[in-house]
């Protein structure tokens, strides 16, 4: 019988090791090394704990971070998050650290 497959991507390494839930990872880790939380729903998780965290080479395609607290959003911090879902208020931080006035 062929095992199955978890329902998430992950990279091997140390966070990211087999058996290893990326959002349980989130939940319990404030330093996070190449993770992939691609089209996960993070909101739940960030909410729950909402400690800083450092994030070096994850993945975030389509992941859900709309609401979430990002810090501080300098140019490089923004660009970790690349590919992932925020909110228009987020946008208008994105905006504002590469020194752009958002107007409606």
């Amino acid at each position: 019988m062929t095992p199955t497959p978890p329902p998430f991507r992950d990279h091997g390494t140390a966070t990211g090791t087999p058996g290893t839930d990326p959002p349980a990872s989130l939940a319990t880790e404030t330093d996070l090394t190449d993770v992939d939380f691609t089209g996960l729903d993070l909101r739940p998780a960030l909410r729950a704990d909402p400690r800083p965290r450092t994030f070096t080479r994850c993945t975030f395609t389509e992941a859900n971070l709309r609401g979430a607290d990002l810090g501080e959003l300098t140019i490089a911090a923004a660009a970790q998050f690349s590919g992932a879902m925020i909110s228009v208020a987020q946008a208008a931080r994105v905006c504002a650290a590469l020194g752009l006035n958002v107007v409606d």
